[in-house]
């Protein structure tokens, strides 16, 4: 129950803010997830 964790505990809050922005956004993430936080 891997991606259940994902989808409901907080220790994903950031993916999941992530995965719920809008569809540019959304490749950011998955940018953000491969190299370090620049945006921040």
């Amino acid at each position: 129950p891997g991606a259940a964790t994902n989808s409901g505990l907080g220790e994903s809050s950031s993916d999941e803010a992530e995965e719920r922005r809008p569809d540019p956004f959304e490749m950011l993430s998955l940018d953000d997830v491969a190299a370090p936080p620049r945006r921040q």
